[in-house]
C-alpha cells in the first residue's frame, strides 16, 4: 500500500511512539478500493492489543519501506499472513517486531470511518475477503478492460 521511505518511516515510527498515532495519506493502489492513492487520510495508532484477522497493520519490510496491508491469517507461531485488498499475492511471516502501528480509521472525504465500530466497514471487509479467490480474475480483467479502453480511445484520435 503505502511505500514510505526510511527517513519518513523513522519519523512516523517516532511520532507513533511519542503521540500514540499519526495521520497520513496513503501512497499506492494496493488497498484499493478501500483507500485511494493520495486521496484519503489514514489514522495509524500504536498497537495496544494482540492483532487479529482483518486488522490492517503498518509494517516494515526487510528493505526498510513501510507498507499497510490486511492480516488474512494469524499463524500459530505468532506471525501473520498479509495481503493488500487490491492484491492476490500473500506475504508470509510478518512478525510483531515488524509492525509499527495499526489502521484505526480513515477519512472518505469529510466522513471518518472507524475500523473498530463502523458496521459498513466490517461488511466491506467480509465481502472483499469472500471475493479473494476470484480477485485475481477481477483484477486481471480490470487491467484488460483498461487496455482495451486505451486502445479504443487511441484509435479514435
Amino acid at each position: 500500500m503505502a511505500d514510505y521511505q526510511n527517513e519518513d518511516g523513522s519519523r512516523m515510527e517516532r511520532a507513533i511512539r511519542e503521540n500514540g498515532r499519526i495521520v497520513s495519506v496513503p501512497i499506492g493502489k494496493s488497498m484499493w478500493p478501500m483507500l485511494k492513492n493520495r486521496k484519503n487520510h489514514i489514522v495509524i495508532t500504536a498497537v495496544t492489543r494482540p492483532l487479529r484477522r482483518y486488522d490492517v497493520p503498518m509494517y516494515r519490510r526487510p528493505g526498510g519501506s513501510f507498507v499497510l496491508h490486511r492480516i488474512i491469517k494469524v499463524q500459530k507461531d505468532g506471525g501473520y499472513v498479509i495481503c493488500g485488498d487490491n492484491l492476490w499475492r500473500k506475504e508470509y511471516n510478518v512478525r510483531d517486531e515488524d509492525i509499527v502501528g495499526v489502521l484505526a480509521g480513515f477519512f472518505k472525504g469529510k466522513r471518518y470511518i472507524d475500523c473498530e465500530t463502523n458496521h459498513l466497514y466490517h461488511a466491506y471487509v467480509l465481502v472483499w475477503r469472500f471475493l479473494y479467490p476470484f480477485r485475481s480474475c477481477l483484477l486481471l480483467s480490470k487491467g484488460c478492460f483498461a487496455k482495451v479502453k486505451r486502445n479504443i480511445t487511441r484509435r479514435r484520435k
